[in-house]
């Protein structure tokens, strides 16, 4: 109907438009015409509002059915909501129907899946009691036989009861004869254990007489063998011999006139003049490591039963020290100071079995150019310092601010060894490839318990590798190396100036003299047993500094500086 009423106004207006176009097609009146033209306004105006009124008659009736059409829409409208509101209700039934129906199906589907589960399982399982109930069947076959031949083996070991209750009387009338004896051989046992008890303080007693016949302080001199280039370069060590079978003898020939003014010599029948010297104990330049320590184990030894024991290497530059106290990393290479540790530990195992427990700790400290130096501090700048303490009647020097590693197998103390070479001050000379530059101080301190007879001690020992005497025009030793000779020598003849005054019996002894010097007071001053090591150079153009070194040996060995003390406290 809208549609209807559009088409009719649409007509309405074009036959509006075609009147007033077909007005327009009259002639046009004249200019001068003026009545005419007032004539024809007014007819086209007339023509006009005639066409306004029809138009609103037009446009009024489009309107009213408008109206009309409007009403109907709003019906329409309503009712179609009411269409679609009913539509949803329907449309919401059916998708709960639907979910209602799919529900059912799925619960139908999962009772299904259900069912037919519980029915597998019930099929196994009636397959496994079927499996089960099979094996109880044959275990029942194979216990019913077991049970029967349980029976006769029954009957056999009730007689053979019969036969162990025999045995085991016999058994029990051997056992109290052996439990008899048993006591008789403890009882021997513990009396073997007082007798080796005995024994062991025995050998200690005599161990220390030993030590004591042959001096506080011995000295022994170790010949060093040829190196390969001074074999190269002509050197030769026929100028030195050991005479006789007892290895305590050395003389040297053809040496300068200065030295024999000052020494007592002989002469050959051939002219040759010959410098003698005896010591405790020479080893030739074939001696090897073991040889020298198997002399040296003794005084090791005594050590551990509460003896302070100082062991030091004394010679010129290049003539084996350090090797003879520190050796190399061959086992049979190793010097007196890895030798003495790993006997220490062995020793340490051994008297266990006495009672005897011991504590070991290691101290390590090196003086270079008069000044003290830890070579086993991790931190610098710590500055030491040499102190005395007076306990039970005897001096003791100790080092403050030195540190002190308690150590309970041989590996770790080889570990400080290490640590301690890096540190230890070395340099080259004309005289050596690899001198060294300090006095390098090993101290090993030992504290000893006994359990059983609450005795106890503590003592140190000292292991010493001296820096070489050298001659500065010899080593070609300059600038920092020209101090350290002349602090190395300074130390060296303080201590000669030391064992002289002691071999004299001076009220005085220079000990503070040096720092070295000070360090060995106790070493030196009667409350430890000591040995020096001299170390000599085989070729003849050390032969003066190789006199000079043995002449002072001499001295050493002749030097009396008492007995060692013991001091043994109980708990």
């Amino acid at each position: 109907k809208v549609d209807s009423f559009i088409v009719v106004y649409r007509d309405t207006l074009g036959f509006s438009a075609m009147h007033l176009c077909s007005a327009e097609k009259k002639s046009k009146r004249k200019a001068w015409d003026i009545k005419g033209q007032l004539e024809d306004a007014k007819e086209e105006l007339a023509k006009k509002t005639e066409a306004t009124r029809k138009n609103e008659g037009v446009l009024e009736n489009i309107l009213q059915r408008l109206q009309a059409l409007e009403s109907e829409k709003q019906v329409i409208v309503q009712e179609k909501q009411t269409l679609s509101t009913d539509v949803n209700r329907f449309q919401q039934d059916l998708d709960a129907v639907r979910s209602e129906k799919l529900k059912i199906e799925t619960n139908f589907r999962e009772k299904m899946n259900e069912f037919e589960r519980r029915e597998r399982q019930n099929n196994l399982e009636r397959e496994d009691l079927q499996q089960q109930l099979r094996v109880c069947q044959k275990s029942r076959d194979e216990l019913d036989l077991e049970c029967r031949q349980l029976r006769r083996e029954k009957i056999l070991f009730a007689d053979r009861n019969d036969e162990l209750e025999k045995e085991l009387k016999a058994t029990r009338s051997l056992l109290e004869t052996t439990e008899i004896k048993l006591q008789n051989q403890l009882k021997i046992c513990a009396n073997q254990s007082n007798e080796l008890m005995v024994g062991e303080e025995e050998r200690r007693k005599l161990l220390n007489v030993v030590q004591e016949l042959k001096g506080n302080i011995r000295v022994f001199c170790r010949v060093r063998p040829l190196l390969k280039k001074e074999i190269v370069e002509g050197g030769s060590n026929e100028h030195m011999q050991m005479p006789g079978k007892a290895g305590k003898s050395l003389s040297i020939t053809n040496v300068s006139t200065c030295y024999l003014s000052k020494l007592h010599s002989f002469i050959h029948s051939d002219g040759q003049k010959v410098v003698p010297f005896s010591f405790d104990r020479v080893f030739g330049d074939s001696s090897t490591q073991e040889e020298v320590f198997a002399d040296v184990a003794q005084l090791v030894q005594s050590a551990l039963d509460g003896y302070n024991v100082c062991i030091f290497a004394y010679g010129q530059t290049g003539a084996g020290k350090t090797y003879t106290m520190e050796g190399t990393n061959s086992e049979h290479e190793l010097g007196i100071i890895p030798r003495s540790v790993k006997l220490i530990f062995k020793k340490c195992e051994e008297l266990n079995k006495f009672g005897w427990v011991y504590k070991l700790s290691v101290q390590h400290v090196e003086i270079y150019r008069e000044v003290l130096q830890d070579l086993l501090q991790t931190e610098s700048g710590v500055k030491l310092d040499i102190r005395t303490t007076k306990a039970s009647k005897k001096n003791s020097v100790w080092v403050n601010g030195l540190t002190e590693h308690e150590v309970t197998n041989y590996n770790m103390v080889q570990a400080l060894l290490r640590q301690a070479n890096q540190k230890r001050a070395t340099a080259a000379t004309n005289a050596n490839d690899r001198s060294s530059r300090s006095h390098s101080v090993f101290m090993l301190k030992i504290v000893a318990t006994n359990e059983l007879t609450g005795e106890e001690h503590d003592s140190v020992l000292n292991l010493i590798d001296l820096a070489g005497s050298e001659r500065v025009a010899e080593s070609g030793s300059c600038g920092t190396r020209l101090k350290e000779a002349q602090k190395i020598n300074g130390s060296l003849s303080e201590l000669s100036n030391v064992i002289s005054a002691l071999a004299n019996k001076d009220s005085h002894v220079p000990f503070r003299n040096s720092k070295l010097t000070f360090l060995l007071m106790d070493s030196l001053g009667g409350n430890s047993k000591t040995l020096m090591l001299v170390n000599v150079n085989p070729t003849k153009k050390a032969a003066n500094e190789t006199i000079n070194t043995l002449r002072f040996a001499t001295t050493v060995n002749k030097c009396n500086i008492g007995t060692a003390q013991k001091v043994v406290k109980f708990q």
